[in-house]
């Protein structure tokens, strides 16, 4: 077994070429990663932030996060009725129960400024 010289290489170019590709991909995927990452970072910092400040806040404060996070909001006698959270909290809302997450959402922004 030999294999013709001429057959070697186009063989061989044909498996450089689609290394590049695949690195290529691979690097795409890395930033893809990376952004999604951060996405997910700066939202769980929006609703953290919007649960403190609903906590916290003033009535208006409030109002102003309700209007930010949900719609059809429908209140009765001061409670709320029944709500639509928009997304990407309608996700969240989906999201198992975490104790780890729950200590995290206990300790407020200051877990998160941590990790910075």
């Amino acid at each position: 077994g030999n294999v013709a010289a001429d057959l070697y290489k186009a063989k061989a170019a044909d498996l450089a070429e689609q290394r590049v590709n695949l690195e290529l991909q691979i690097n795409q995927n890395e930033e893809n990663d990376e952004q999604i990452f951060e996405l997910m970072e700066q939202v769980l910092r929006t609703a953290q932030a919007a649960r403190n400040g609903f906590i916290n806040g003033d009535f208006e404060d409030q109002r102003r996060i309700l209007e930010t996070v949900s719609s059809n909001l429908v209140i009765r006698d001061k409670e709320i009725v029944t709500y639509q959270l928009k997304d990407p909290f309608a996700m969240m809302a989906t999201w198992p129960k975490n104790p780890d997450l729950e200590l995290m959402w206990s300790l407020g922004d200051s877990n998160l400024d941590n990790n910075e």
